[in-house]
């Protein structure tokens, strides 16, 4: 057996999120390191990306499941979430209301099926790119027809929901996906859902 073989780990990553978030361009960009143009639906349940990576010496296997967010499968949803190691619950910076959504929706609904053991979060505000053309071109709020969410109402809002950190992400801007990759494998590695919650390791993001 090779030492890749010795520190290999596999792990499930649940992304949530409002439609048109971002959400499925972000597993995509993660998994192949290739930005999808057009936006697509997932046609099932849950839309599967594979990722390896390395991260602290060790090789990461992670399942990347991109949730559909319709009501139509809010009866089935739950049946993904377990043996989950990270939850990244995403909204989109010129959306407030998918802001808002993360806690009158996803959250109370993670809270609800991964409670015991509580699965480690992570707040991902993504489409970056749309408020730093804003900024680069002096708009002033809502001057586009947008209002943009801070990157500090995004960290007051990850400490209200407990999430280990708030990341924000453009598939434009590779420097922030590898970095989020790397974030989410960390905490994914120190967070294995297979064993007794007394024998995990804290979570940590470096």
């Amino acid at each position: 057996m090779s030492n890749h073989e010795d520190i290999y780990h596999r792990r499930k990553v649940v992304v949530v999120g409002e439609s048109r978030v971002g959400k499925s361009c972000l597993t995509a960009t993660l998994a192949r390191s290739w930005f999808p143009i057009p936006y697509y639906l997932t046609a099932d349940l849950a839309e599967v990306q594979n990722v390896q990576t390395e991260v602290d010496g060790k090789l990461v296997k992670l399942e990347l499941l991109d949730i559909r967010p319709d009501k139509d499968y809010d009866r089935v949803r739950p049946l993904v979430y377990p043996k989950t190691s990270v939850i990244l619950i995403c909204f989109s910076l010129d959306d407030p209301k998918s802001f808002q959504m993360v806690t009158e929706r996803w959250h109370t609904e993670v809270l609800h099926f991964c409670s015991t053991p509580r699965v480690p979060l992570l707040l991902v505000g993504c489409k970056l790119d749309t408020r730093d053309t804003r900024l680069f071109n002096s708009f002033p709020p809502s001057s586009n027809g947008k209002d943009f969410i801070t990157e500090q109402q995004g960290t007051d809002l990850a400490a209200r929901i407990g999430a280990l950190a708030y990341m924000e992400c453009s598939m434009l801007h590779p420097e922030k996906v590898k970095e989020l990759l790397d974030t989410v494998a960390r905490i994914a590695v120190s967070w294995n859902p297979q064993i007794p919650t007394q024998q995990r390791r804290e979570c940590r993001v470096l």
